[in-house]
């Protein structure tokens, strides 16, 4: 399962406070040049693979 996150932001101030939010969730930062009032910046983690049948162990 992977995650993704569209922020929209004014300031870089509450960029960097919604990234250090969400740091322990490992995620890339994606932006790009933007003008305007809002911009957009994507939040992505890489999808982690889980066994499909994992093994129980009887203990």
């Amino acid at each position: 399962m992977s995650i993704n996150i569209k922020v929209s932001y004014e300031r870089e101030e509450e960029l960097q406070a919604i990234t250090d939010r969400l740091q322990d969730l490992d995620l890339t930062l994606e932006t790009a040049p933007q003008t305007g009032q809002w911009k957009r910046a994507y939040l992505k983690q890489k999808p982690v693979r889980r066994p499909v049948n994992p093994v129980k162990q009887n203990t």
